[in-house]
């Protein structure tokens, strides 16, 4: 709130008030109170008939006015008093006339509309806002040895619901999949759609893969919609990375070609262009292997970035391309905070919702992490004693012996539960479906995961004093109590039961990696060797 002439000019220099502090007789209360335009004299400080109040800030807010002829305008909205408009003639021009108070009794309905409309759209901005947040990822997974940034930008109309989304969960074993995509038109139905469709590609098992699960997807949405609302998709499934790597299947569904930049600069388009969802019965959809190495970032996004319209046209993926090659090396929420900026500056307006997900493979010498055993065992009762003694030479002679005798009872028990979970599966064959040993070393700790078939298994509810009633259990007691973090993964439909020890800053492990396999009636073939530097 402040005060002016018509140009704009600052009266008596005031600047804006912010709180206006009246008293009982201010003309704007007995107008926002009565709901009628009322005149009443203005004064200032040294006209103590009219400011019988001298309070501090009453007085504050009256030395900041100009003296003289008022009049307080109420706005009305709907039969409802939202606001109060208070003129006061500070150069005594002339006094106000009856068709003067009708003119601006109009101004008042006018401007009262316009707050109304206004107040609502805050309030249904608000709440599109809300929706739109709860149709996100509340959180993104944490990747191993791979670093995950999004971005979402609303278009001009916040009003209502945009359609455009992404999602990342775990598959199951070190497996995430990455998802990005648009809905066709906005508001509530378009917002139904998107949770629809994040739900349904999270609960598709993950053997079907990318196009598989789109299919899936588009069947759903043939069998619910009439054609007039549709989706186009980016599914982006990446498996175990590696100091090497790691090995990507992408399909496309009528959505944009995501891209990859190599650590060098090198840009490359993957993915083979497919046919969006919800229109037609069987969509060609395929499934494209992409291979990808340390320092690659893959980015996916919504067509409103390629389609920004600007003074040149649209952004379009040379653009792009030029946006990212600069960005080699750099983190991925650099690439998509410098895409995000490229864009704004860019547009003239911005009529879509832009999504942005990029994906950076970190080396060995970022992550932090060392594969230190990789091993398939089968589900045989020496596999146990074949698991302590590929993990026994892990430690070295600087790791502290109490630790490595906890490490090695703690994997003795897991490796024995994970034959005892296979044997009550008489439906599988035991040896085709190996357990999977992995010991990682990361900054401050060795992180254990045992891999096995099935999605039954759950911790007990207390694992620090086991059941009395049973002697199931009693294993994971133990080795909850030998380690520092312990959990379980069944998400993929296999189960993944991991631990973690924490080790003495500048433990040095003795630099070897231990891969291979086990099987019963044999000696344990492992490859020992150093492990390849970053």
């Amino acid at each position: 709130l402040g005060t002016g002439d018509a140009a704009g000019s600052s009266s008596r220099g005031a600047a804006p008030l912010g709180a206006l502090v009246v008293d009982q007789r201010h003309p704007a209360l007995i107008a926002w109170r009565a709901g009628r335009t009322v005149r009443a004299e203005w004064c200032d400080d040294s006209d103590q008939a009219c400011c019988a109040d001298t309070s501090h800030a009453l007085a504050r807010t009256r030395s900041r006015m100009p003296s003289g002829p008022a009049v307080a305008v109420p706005l009305v909205a709907r039969g409802e008093t939202v606001g109060v408009l208070t003129l006061v003639d500070a150069e005594g021009c002339r006094p106000l006339e009856a068709e003067d108070e009708q003119i601006l009794a109009d101004v008042g309905r006018r401007v009262g509309a316009a707050l109304d409309n206004l107040r609502l759209l805050a309030i249904r901005t608000r709440v599109a806002a809300r929706l739109q947040e709860s149709l996100l990822p509340q959180r993104l997974p944490a990747v191993s040895q791979a670093e995950l940034a999004v971005r979402y930008l609303t278009g001009d109309d916040g009003a209502d619901v945009g359609g455009d989304f992404y999602d990342a969960f775990p598959l199951g074993a070190d497996e995430y999949a990455f998802v990005i995509g648009d809905v066709s038109g906005r508001g509530a139905d378009a917002a139904g759609l998107t949770g629809l469709a994040r739900a349904t590609l999270r609960a598709l098992d993950a053997s079907v893969g990318p196009a598989g699960a789109l299919a899936r997807l588009n069947e759903l949405l043939i069998g619910r919609s009439d054609g007039e609302r549709f989706l186009t998709a980016a599914y982006l499934r990446i498996g175990p990375r590696t100091e090497t790597g790691a090995t990507a299947t992408v399909c496309l569904a009528g959505h944009p070609r995501p891209v990859v930049v190599g650590p060098t600069g090198a840009i490359r388009w993957v993915g083979t262009p497919g046919t969006l969802l919800g229109v037609f019965d069987q969509p060609p959809l395929t499934d494209q292997t992409v291979r990808l190495s340390p320092g690659d970032t893959v980015l996916l996004y919504t067509d409103g970035v390629i389609e920004a319209k600007g003074p040149e046209g649209l952004f379009g993926e040379d653009r792009l391309a030029a946006v990212l090659a600069p960005l080699a090396g750099r983190s991925a929420e650099d690439v998509v905070t410098d895409i995000e900026r490229a864009i704004l500056e860019y547009r003239d307006s911005a009529s879509d919702d832009t999504a942005l997900l990029a994906l950076r493979l970190l080396s060995p010498r970022e992550s932090g992490q060392r594969v230190l055993a990789d091993l398939h065992l089968s589900a045989d009762p020496s596999t146990a004693k074949a698991a302590r003694h590929a993990v026994a030479g892990l430690g070295g002679r600087a790791f502290p012996r109490e630790l490595t005798d906890d490490l090695l009872l703690a994997v003795s028990e897991l490796v024995t539960n994970a034959i005892r979970q296979l044997e009550r599966q008489p439906t599988r064959t035991l040896r085709s479906d190996p357990i999977q040993l992995r010991v990682l070393q990361r900054p401050g700790m060795l992180r254990v995961e045992i891999h096995n078939p099935g999605s039954t298994f759950s911790l007990p509810v207390n694992l620090s004093v086991p059941d009395p009633t049973t002697e199931r259990g009693r294993g994971l007691v133990v080795v909850r109590a030998l380690s520092n973090r312990m959990g379980v993964d069944t998400s993929s439909g296999a189960t993944c039961v991991w631990f973690e020890i924490d080790v003495p800053a500048g433990t040095a492990l003795d630099g070897t990696t231990c891969r291979g396999q086990h099987l019963p009636g044999q000696a344990a073939r492992h490859a020992w060797g150093p492990t390849p530097s970053p």
